[in-house]
Parts: structure tokens; C-alpha cells; sequence
């Protein structure tokens, strides 16, 4: 199975052993990043590529720091992952008007 972020081949989501309602992503780009259920069934699937592209970026830059990633925090972490893509985009046009 490729890694829902960042396309990896050979990652997997299960289900944390525990019995916690917690799924665990394990992907050698990633890293092992923990996710709520709710969050996997509810706001998972509203991603778009680039968002996926964003967190794997989040991820490894992250990694092993990575909270677990839940409900509460979820949105918070997408707008500021938005924010700074935005950003980026807008600095590459000015550079492009520029020169």
C-alpha cells in the first residue's frame, strides 16, 4: 500500500493495538504519525493533493515530534499548513514578475 501523504510504497495504516480508537500511519518517508479515528473517517478524505503534499511535508520535517493528530487539532494544523503553502505561491510569482 502507498503512503496516503506522500505516495510511499511499503506503508500501512492499522488500527493501534491497544484497541484505542487510534490508527497509526507507519511510512519510511512520513515516519509514524498516530491519528484519531475520527479524524481518519472525517477530515482525511477531505484532502486535497496538495494538502496530502503539505502534511507528508509537515510529517518529515516533524519527524518523530508529530502530536497525535486528532479532531481538536486537526484544523488548526491544516490552516496553518494552507497558510504556508499559500505563501510560498505568492513569494514564486513576485520572484517571477521580478526577474
Amino acid at each position: 500500500m502507498g503512503c496516503f501523504f506522500c505516495g510511499s510504497a511499503g506503508s500501512s495504516c492499522e488500527k493501534y493495538p491497544e484497541g484505542k480508537d487510534i490508527f497509526r500511519l507507519q511510512c519510511e518517508k512520513c515516519g509514524t504519525v498516530d491519528f484519531s479515528e475520527h479524524v481518519d473517517t472525517s477530515k482525511l478524505g477531505t484532502l486535497t493533493a496538495d494538502d496530502r503534499a503539505s502534511w507528508a511535508e509537515y510529517f518529515r520535517g516533524n519527524k518523530g515530534k508529530v502530536p497525535l493528530i486528532d479532531f481538536g487539532n486537526f484544523d488548526s494544523i491544516q490552516e496553518r499548513l494552507r497558510d504556508k503553502r499559500d505563501a510560498e505561491k505568492l513569494r514564486a510569482e513576485l520572484q517571477k514578475k521580478r526577474g
